[in-house]
């Protein structure tokens, strides 16, 4: 993740981080609404999610990607092979986050009233809104990941990769990509589970 703690030979590219650069980048030209930089701007923004969307699995609209492609360490390992190598799974953190971007792109183009544009990212918008159910435990909070055969990374109680992922649920919450109801699930879930607050 962002403060490299992987394996740098095995990695994927850092695509969480590049659509939290683009939700950055689109609150600043939102607040500014200065017509010139969006200008500039908006064509960098689009390489950013085209880039992105290279990655997402037209199956179920979520995004398959290998280790490192989360946005806070701990990095994202990946899926164990049988061979010992690490592959891809589905990241819960790159699909809010990627989200989060798409609400604030669809923003922009209304702003710049770039009409084709809209369209186009509304319907990313709706897609991948529309996925992250698939990410959810039956409780109602994020795993970290699922793999391509099933198995979900990060459910509290599981015998293996039982643990609560804070980063992808707390940004859910954060960037308002959930509605209220999961955004108290998923509340819940965190005040219910002290461990993760080891410091009081």
């Amino acid at each position: 993740g962002g403060e490299g703690d992987g394996d740098v030979k095995i990695h994927d590219w850092f695509y969480e981080a590049t659509a939290a650069g683009v939700v950055m980048q689109a609150e600043i030209l939102l607040v500014r609404r200065d017509r010139k930089a969006i200008e500039h701007y908006l064509p960098k923004m689009e390489r950013a999610c085209d880039f992105i969307e290279k990655t997402r699995d037209t199956r179920n609209n979520l995004f398959l990607v290998g280790p490192a492609c989360n946005l806070l360490a701990p990095s994202y390992g990946g899926v164990k092979q049988p061979d010992g190598t690490f592959g891809k799974g589905y990241l819960s953190g790159l699909s809010i986050t990627y989200l989060a971007a798409l609400d604030r792109m669809v923003e922009l183009y209304k702003l710049a009233g770039e009409e084709n544009k809209l369209t186009e990212y509304e319907r990313r918008q709706k897609i991948t809104r529309e996925s992250l159910p698939q990410l959810l435990t039956p409780e109602g909070y994020f795993v970290k990941s699922i793999e391509p055969g099933g198995v979900k990374q990060g459910v509290l109680g599981q015998e293996q990769y039982g643990y609560l992922e804070g980063v992808a649920n707390a940004d859910a919450v954060a960037l308002r990509v959930v509605d209220d109801q999961t955004a108290k699930s998923i509340y819940k879930q965190i005040v219910a589970f002290p461990e993760i607050r080891p410091f009081d």
